[in-house]
């Protein structure tokens, strides 16, 4: 079990990476494009598909299978994964709050 530093650390550590996500992808195109507007033109397209495939707008079980590959290397699914990642299971100790509410496994 954690103890409340090292909670602390690794839920600053899953901030950290959520919050900064969106600037990296964001200077990335735009340092990898030619033009400020191919730029604006790309990141919409390339966000909208990370959407798709990252588990935002289909879930993993309903996706097409020859687009999963595309959600093991999709940078937002990684993201999404990390921040649900065990967050608020320590508000969640009584095993009959979790059975009811149907979060079994946290």
């Amino acid at each position: 079990s954690y103890d409340g530093v090292r909670r602390t650390e690794a839920h600053w550590q899953r901030c950290l990476y959520v919050c900064n996500f969106p600037a990296v992808l964001a200077y990335t195109v735009a340092a990898l494009s030619p033009t400020m507007d191919v730029a604006n033109a790309l990141l919409p397209v390339y966000v909208t598909t990370l959407l798709f495939f990252g588990g935002f707008l289909f879930t993993y079980d309903a996706m097409p299978p020859w687009w999963k590959w595309y959600s093991y290397i999709n940078p937002l699914r990684w993201v999404k994964e990390l921040d649900g990642c065990n967050c608020g299971s320590h508000l969640l100790q009584h095993a009959a709050l979790s059975s009811a509410l149907g979060l079994h496994g946290l």
